[in-house]
């Protein structure tokens, strides 16, 4: 997969291409993506995905941006497993938000492009103020022979999955739910610091994760989650609590995760973590010695999770 900066580089072999911003690659980004392989391979031409580097509110109305379900170093690793031939990473800056939808069609997508077909979603806007949408887009694909496909939503129990609905959810805690939605756990990325070691002191050493200030967080609370450590094979099994550790005076909120059956040092390590279930609120207890016994019962009741987790997992794709 080749990843090109927007106008850096160009790309002479013809191309089906869709568009987007593909902020958490949810089931409907998959569905887009489906459609982007199955065009490529119907015209015999590479596949490409025109993204951009922030989300288009971060300059718009960077007040009301919402926080990302994914940073781009998540998102690329995600499109990369697709088998996408180039992702074209777009600067979304206040000069492009400018540029009217008739040049951002005749002068970018058609003009820089060799494009057979053009895949994206039914709600897609471009152009100053949002002023062009799909139609207008397919619209002017027909009169230069381009393929423009418009994808309906996909819905899940009725529902259109949405990247602002899974972001509420993640927000929420529901994080069973927004897996249904994203067709995966949600996950944060993020490297390991050293922490205050309140749970290497209680016996249950935790990686303290500092997560992109620009990604969503889970609700405060405990979660069964799955861990993969950068640079090691296989995934391990956890516990992670997201809160402000009450029990200790503390205010400060923290990602700390308790990799079960793991006791190497991680400081400096990049983990991804894999929410899966949420456990519990987060809760403050009376004494160091409740708060472990606490611990054990979270550890016992993530394991039952996770074992089922890989139950279902392995008899869905059997």
């Amino acid at each position: 997969m080749d990843i090109i900066a927007s106008g850096s580089d160009t790309i002479e072999e013809p191309l089906a291409m869709a568009i987007g911003t593909f902020d958490g690659i949810h089931l409907g980004h998959q569905q887009l993506i489906k459609t982007l392989k199955d065009k490529a391979s119907s015209y015999k031409c590479a596949s490409a995905i025109y993204t951009f580097d922030r989300h288009p509110l971060n300059v718009l109305c960077p007040d009301k941006a919402p926080p990302l379900l994914m940073n781009n170093k998540q998102k690329l690793s995600v499109l990369r497993q697709y088998g996408i031939d180039y992702i074209i990473l777009n600067e979304f800056n206040k000069a492009f938000a400018d540029i009217p939808a008739d040049k951002f069609v005749n002068n970018i997508l058609f003009g820089l492009y060799y494009v057979k077909s053009v895949i994206v979603g039914f709600d897609f806007t471009f152009g100053y103020k949002g002023q062009g949408n799909a139609q207008l887009l397919r619209d002017e694909g027909r009169k230069r022979g381009i393929d423009v496909v418009i994808v309906p939503p996909v819905k899940v129990n009725g529902i259109t999955v949405s990247s602002s609905l899974i972001r509420r959810l993640v927000s929420d805690g529901c994080v069973e739910e927004a897996a249904r939605y994203l067709g995966m756990p949600f996950a944060l990325l993020g490297e390991v610091h050293t922490g205050h070691k309140i749970g290497h002191k209680l016996g249950f050493p935790t990686a303290n994760l500092t997560p992109d200030p620009e990604v969503v967080v889970p609700r405060r609370g405990v979660y069964a989650t799955e861990v993969v450590i950068s640079g090691m094979e296989g995934i391990w099994k956890a516990v992670t609590n997201i809160g402000t550790r009450p029990t200790f005076n503390d205010t400060h909120i923290s990602v700390e995760t308790h990799i079960l059956d793991y006791d190497g040092q991680l400081y400096g390590q990049e983990l991804e973590i894999r929410f899966i279930s949420r456990l519990r609120d987060e809760m403050l207890f009376s004494s160091p010695k409740q708060l472990v016994q606490q611990i054990r019962e979270d550890i016992d009741r993530a394991r039952e999770v996770l074992e089922n987790f890989d139950k279902a997992s392995s008899a869905s794709q059997s």
